[in-house]
């Protein structure tokens, strides 16, 4: 996979939204459940940069115009790992899909079936630290943006926190998978880590919004 954020434009973010969905929808392994996660997180972070863009040029907010251009540059950024990580994940699916075929056995030792499962694993948890990321900008911009798109940050923050939360089900679901006991411990506490987090942010959102 190209360098998140560089490279050609990612192949789901080129779909229209209908044809999306049409995929989603379909008897087909990918898009699934990643892709979800990550496009809950692109549609986050272009509901804040909305926010940021009604604050920009505001004669009221003057004070922190560098602030809001800043976090214009990095929530673009964020939208755009979000739409390339949709992508990833469907590429690791591929990778992990002909592996879940064949029994323990088969799978055991063998070091490309590690390597599945970790580019499995490795995806959403980006997607989970990118969401922690993305909320802690919607809290950096509750005090300093247009106060009048309250709602809209709201509602950003809270699927950000759902995008997050949905990646790391499907964390969850690939640990199991590791046949080493050391691997899977070592990212059942990463894991761990970001759902902390996660779960911190997710409970200051009403107060730090609102």
């Amino acid at each position: 996979m190209p360098a998140l954020g560089s490279g050609p434009e990612p192949l789901m973010a080129s779909l229209s939204v209908r044809n999306f969905l049409a995929s989603l929808a379909a008897k087909t392994p990918t898009p699934g459940g990643g892709a979800t996660a990550a496009m809950a997180g692109a549609l986050s972070a272009a509901q804040v940069l909305m926010v940021v863009e009604y604050s920009i040029g505001k004669k009221s907010l003057m004070e922190h115009q560098a602030k809001l251009i800043d976090y214009r540059t990095r929530l673009t950024k964020i939208e755009e790992m979000f739409l390339a990580l949709m992508d990833e994940d469907a590429a690791a699916y591929a990778e992990l899909s002909p592996w879940l075929k064949q029994s323990a056995c088969e799978r055991r030792e063998k070091q490309d079936f590690y390597a599945a499962v970790i580019a499995a694993i490795r995806t959403p948890q980006t997607i989970a630290a990118l969401a922690n990321e993305l909320l802690e900008c919607c809290f950096g911009l509750a005090g300093i943006a247009n106060q009048g798109l309250k709602s809209d940050l709201w509602v950003a923050a809270d699927v950000a926190a759902a995008s997050g939360r949905s990646a790391l089900r499907n964390v969850e679901i690939n640990l199991p998978l590791l046949p080493d006991a050391s691997a899977k411990e070592l990212e059942c506490a990463q894991t761990t880590e970001l759902q902390t987090h996660l779960q911190q942010l997710t409970d200051r959102i009403p107060a730090v919004i609102m």
